[in-house]
C-alpha cells in the first residue's frame, strides 16, 4: 500500500507538510521497533491510608509505626521500588520530630531518617520520597517516627489529616 499525501504518492524519505495530512493513516502494530532501551515502566502500583486517630510518647531511640504499611513482592532483582509517603501529625513538646521510610526491618534513611520536622503545639507535615532496590521477593514498607532529642508526644491524624504510603515497582531491566 502507497502512502499518498496531497496527490503525491511518498516514497523513501520526505519532508512532508502536516497541514497536508488527512484521512486515516494505516495502523502501526510496532512489531519492526527494535533496539528500544529497556526499563522505566511502572509493574504494579500499591498504597495505603490511615485515617484513625491515635497518639504516643516517642523517645529519640525508638522508632514507633506513625502509619499505615504496604507489601510488595518484587518481580526481578534489578527492579526499583518507588516510595513515596505523607505525614501529618500534631505535636505537644518544643522538639523535633524524625520521620523516617522502613523497609521490613531497614531504615532507608540516616540515623535521623528521611525528614526532620518540628513538634509543637501546630502540625507537624512530612513528605518523604526513596527509590529502592530491594531485591526480588515480598518486602513490606512502613514509616516511623522518633523524637530527635528527648521525648516527644506525637498526636496522629488529627483533624482529619491522613498518613499515606504509596509504592510503585518500577521495570529496571
Amino acid at each position: 500500500m502507497a502512502l499518498v499525501v496531497g496527490g503525491t504518492t511518498v516514497t523513501g524519505t520526505q519532508t512532508l507538510d502536516a497541514s497536508t495530512l488527512t484521512g486515516t493513516l494505516p495502523a502501526i502494530n510496532g512489531s519492526n521497533l527494535t533496539n528500544l532501551p529497556g526499563g522505566g515502566k511502572v509493574l504494579q502500583a500499591v498504597s495505603s491510608t490511615s485515617t484513625g486517630s491515635s497518639g504516643g510518647n516517642y523517645g529519640d531511640n525508638n522508632w514507633a509505626n506513625l502509619g499505615p504499611s504496604v507489601s510488595i513482592t518484587v518481580a526481578h532483582a534489578s527492579n526499583k521500588v518507588l516510595v513515596m509517603a505523607t505525614l501529618n501529625s500534631l505535636g505537644a513538646q518544643e522538639n523535633f520530630v524524625n520521620y523516617s521510610i522502613y523497609r521490613d526491618s531497614t531504615n532507608l534513611g540516616s540515623t535521623h531518617g528521611l525528614a526532620t520536622a518540628r513538634a509543637d503545639t501546630g502540625k507537624s507535615n512530612a513528605g518523604m520520597c526513596y527509590l529502592d532496590t530491594p531485591g526480588s521477593g515480598a518486602h513490606t514498607y512502613r514509616t516511623k517516627g522518633r523524637a530527635d532529642h528527648g521525648a516527644v508526644y506525637i498526636g496522629r491524624n488529627r483533624s482529619g489529616a491522613k498518613h499515606s504510603i504509596v509504592c510503585l515497582e518500577l521495570d529496571y531491566s
